[in-house]
C-alpha cells in the first residue's frame, strides 16, 4: 500500500483490521483449544480467563475456510465493520479519551459508571499478553503512536514508581505479600472513587458494577466506595453471562453482575453509632440469607445470594 501512494491513514487502518484477523487466527491455533461438544465446532483458546490445561487439543488448519481458519476471521473482521459503522450512525456523539482513572475530570457529570477489575478474580493484562505479542509483531513500526503502544515487549502492568497500572489484587507483584496487595488494591479503587465523587454533580449518580463470590472482595470495594463518600442507594442483578459458556459448565460460576448505585453521602449527614449500624444490618441479613443455609448454590443461586447481601448496604 505504501508503493501504491495509499494515505498513512489507509495503510494503518487496513493493517489494524489485518491484525485482528492474525490475533483470532492465533486464538483458534493454539495447543490448548479443545473440542466444544454441544456446538460440535472448535473453541477458541480462553474459553475461561487464563489459559486452561488441555490434555488432547484440537487443530484447525488455517488455509481452512472452516471455524478457526484466516479467511473465516477476514469475514468476522469485515462483518464488524459493517455493524461498527452502522451503529455509530445512529448513537449519540461521545467523546472517547484514554487516561489513568486517577486523574481528575475536567468538568461535572450526572452520572458515573464503571465496570472495576474484579478484585482477583481475573489477570487481565497477563491474558491480554497472548494477543499483544501479536499485535506488536504486526502492528510496530507503522506508526508513532503506535509504536508508543507497543513499546513494551510484554502489555502494561503496575508500575510501583507511578503507582498507577492495572488494579487488580494480585500478590506476586508485591512480593508475594497477600496484605499489601489488597491495601494497594483498596486504595487504588479509593483514589479512583474518589475522583468520581469530585467529578458527580451533587444529585449524579455512580454505578459500579461488580461481581465476585468471595466476602473479602465485597469488603475491599465497598470500603473504598465508603471511604470515597458515597453511600449505597440501590442494588440490580443483571444477567450478564451466558448460561452456555465453558466456563459454566459443571462448575457455580456466577451468571449475573452486581449493579451498585450510590450518590453523594451529604455533608451535613451526622455519623452513626456502630452498634446499631451492626445489629440493623445483622437482621437484614438473616432475614435474606436464611433459606440458603445448607444449599448448594449454583451460579444462579449464587447471584441471588450476593443481591441479597448488596441490599444491606442500603
Amino acid at each position: 500500500m505504501a508503493k501504491a501512494m495509499y494515505p498513512p491513514e489507509w495503510i494503518e487502518a487496513v493493517s489494524g483490521y489485518l491484525a485482528l484477523a492474525v490475533d483470532r487466527l492465533a486464538d483458534y491455533c493454539s495447543a490448548v483449544c479443545m473440542w466444544h461438544n454441544t456446538g460440535e465446532k472448535l473453541a477458541h483458546t480462553f474459553t475461561r480467563f487464563a489459559l486452561p490445561v488441555v490434555w488432547d487439543y484440537c487443530e484447525v488448519n488455517p488455509a481452512s475456510e472452516t471455524t478457526g481458519g484466516y479467511s473465516g476471521g477476514l469475514d468476522w473482521v469485515g462483518l464488524y465493520i459493517i455493524h461498527a459503522l452502522k451503529a455509530a450512525c445512529k448513537a449519540a456523539s461521545s467523546q472517547i479519551m484514554q487516561q489513568s482513572a486517577m486523574l481528575q475530570y475536567n468538568s461535572t457529570k450526572d452520572i458515573i459508571l464503571t465496570d472495576p477489575p474484579y478484585y482477583d478474580a481475573i489477570p487481565y493484562s497477563d491474558a491480554m499478553d497472548f494477543f499483544y505479542v501479536w499485535l506488536r509483531r504486526t502492528l510496530y513500526g507503522l506508526s508513532h503512536d503506535l509504536d508508543q503502544i507497543f513499546q513494551q515487549p510484554l502489555s502494561p502492568k503496575w508500575d510501583q514508581n507511578k503507582q498507577d497500572g492495572e488494579l487488580i489484587d494480585d500478590s506476586s507483584r508485591f512480593e508475594n505479600d497477600k496484605i499489601k496487595s489488597k491495601a494497594n488494591y483498596e486504595d487504588g479503587m479509593f483514589h479512583v472513587f474518589e475522583n468520581c465523587y469530585k467529578s458527580l454533580t451533587s444529585e449524579g449518580r455512580f454505578v459500579v458494577v461488580f461481581a465476585h463470590k468471595h466476602p473479602d472482595a465485597w469488603e475491599t470495594l465497598v470500603s473504598a466506595m465508603i471511604r470515597a463518600g458515597f453511600v449505597v442507594t440501590a442494588s440490580w442483578p443483571i444477567q450478564t453471562e451466558m448460561n452456555t459458556r465453558m466456563r459454566a459448565h459443571g462448575s457455580a460460576a456466577l451468571a449475573s453482575s452486581i449493579w451498585l448505585v450510590c450518590k453523594k453521602r451529604p455533608a451535613s449527614t451526622r455519623p452513626g453509632w456502630d452498634n446499631k449500624v451492626l445489629e440493623e444490618m445483622r437482621e437484614k441479613i438473616v432475614l435474606r440469607l436464611r433459606h440458603c443455609a445448607g444449599q448448594i448454590l449454583s451460579g444462579q443461586q449464587q447471584g441471588l445470594l450476593w443481591r441479597r447481601t448488596a441490599n444491606t448496604l442500603w
